[in-house]
């Protein structure tokens, strides 16, 4: 449900296209195109920015493998502190 209303704003976006050009983008430059123009297109960049935000990794992402130190502990007979020289025997 989270991707499915930018889903529809881009789709919106994309129907609607042909009749902006015809109706806003070959008129006159008036206060209400531009007032137009500005909530369009801020509105689709913040869309844009949420959407690509959602196929990124979060700040908790580790592309590196974490072991815990139990496993560590059971394979070498140590348990390892946060401090690899002070290992607990």
């Amino acid at each position: 449900a989270d991707g499915m209303y930018p889903a529809l704003i881009f789709y919106e976006y994309i129907i609607t296209f042909g009749q902006e050009v015809e109706l806003f983008w070959r008129g006159k430059l008036t206060g209400a195109v531009i007032l137009f123009m500005a909530n369009r297109y801020f509105s689709l960049g913040y869309w844009v920015y949420v959407t690509a935000v959602q196929f990124l990794p979060s700040e908790n992402y580790s592309p590196s493998v974490r072991v815990p130190s139990e496993a560590i502990q059971h394979s070498t007979g140590r348990l390892l502190t946060e401090n690899p020289q002070t290992c607990v025997h």
